[in-house]
């Protein structure tokens, strides 16, 4: 059973990604928020952590960086729609250059989260789109 870490403060999408996830191979936490999330990860080995980018307080950037410095260190698979000032396509280049093994654009379909959640570490891609989409 793998142990994942959702961090958002959407609270529609953490308890989507939730109740998506959460199955017989899976237990999900959410964190409303990245200090929440800090605290938890300070607490439980994940095995997986899905951490929204754009964040107030502590941002996933944040939450990136203290992951990196994990040990064991969890994948982590990043989500961004960008900001007012910054395009989702700059945050995926930072999130991808602080070695994370995903990037999802929102929104982004239930086949493209479970691609990339279930897909192994050495395989990184996405299928293409479902019928619903999340973000």
């Amino acid at each position: 059973m793998s142990d994942i870490l959702v961090i958002d403060d959407d609270t529609e999408i953490t308890t989507m990604l939730e109740m998506i996830l959460t199955d017989s191979a899976h237990r999900v936490q959410t964190a409303g928020n990245g200090m929440v999330g800090l605290k938890l990860l300070r607490q439980h080995n994940y095995d997986l952590v899905i951490t929204d980018i754009i964040m107030p307080e502590v941002d996933g950037f944040e939450v990136i960086m203290a992951i990196n410095g994990m040990h064991p260190r969890p994948r982590v698979i990043a989500m961004t729609c960008g900001s007012e000032r910054l395009s989702h396509q700059y945050l995926a280049e930072v999130a991808a250059a602080l070695n994370v093994e995903q990037v999802l654009h929102k929104p982004f379909s239930i086949d493209e989260l479970l691609a990339v959640v279930h897909v192994p570490e050495e395989c990184e891609q996405i299928v293409g789109p479902g019928h619903f989409h999340i973000g």
